[in-house]
């Protein structure tokens, strides 16, 4: 229950950044990596109910099935604001995904993030989309081909192991000491229906 009451709170966050300042947004280039291999993926699905709508101040409370409630600012550039109404779903999709490749030696290890807002066009339903995907380099640490785990060392010089998915083909082709890139993908759709 954390976890939908964090991608609730997201919610109020995206509401808050889905303006057109902050659309389009890159802050590098992903041009020309190659296309990594998953490691991890989980999508949660949250709903919540709209409570209250002031227009005037562009907030609206809305309320988790477990109860818990927030208020939230939406800022002037989510476009169709005028159409939520009381009673309304809010539908948060979030997705985080983990992939990772081997770093190609004349590759720069620095990271990169590449990140996108985008809106529903008036006259939709209100709707918006974040997208956040960030490369880092790390190396390989430790590997258990049998168990099918891997722990990676971080720019920061952080451990995380995990299990790596069947899927993953070159899987065993990863050795020890290999500097690969992490990708890291973080997406959340926020969607208002009508009941």
């Amino acid at each position: 229950m954390k976890k939908v009451f964090s991608v609730i709170l997201v919610v109020g966050i995206v509401f808050v950044l889905a303006s057109p300042s902050w659309a389009g947004k890159k802050q590098s280039s992903l041009k020309g990596s190659p296309k990594p291999e998953p490691l991890f993926t989980e999508v949660i699905v949250a709903t919540a109910t709209v409570d209250e709508v002031d227009y005037q101040k562009r907030t609206i409370t809305i309320r988790a099935s477990d109860g818990r409630a927030m208020t939230i600012k939406v800022d002037k550039g989510v476009n169709n604001f005028d159409q939520i109404k009381k009673g309304d779903q809010v539908k948060a999709e979030y997705l985080e995904a983990l992939g990772v490749y081997v770093r190609k030696p004349d590759w720069p290890p620095a990271p990169v993030e590449v990140g996108n807002v985008a809106v529903a066009p008036k006259g939709r339903p209100p709707a918006a989309v974040v997208v956040d995907i960030i490369q880092l380099p790390g190396t390989v640490e430790a590997i258990d081909h049998a168990k099918r785990t891997v722990t990676l060392k971080g720019p920061e010089g952080s451990l995380k192991t995990f299990v790596v998915h069947q899927n993953v083909k070159r899987f065993e082709k990863l050795r020890k000491g290999d500097e690969i890139v992490l990708v890291i993908t973080e997406a959340i759709a926020i969607s208002v229906q009508k009941p």
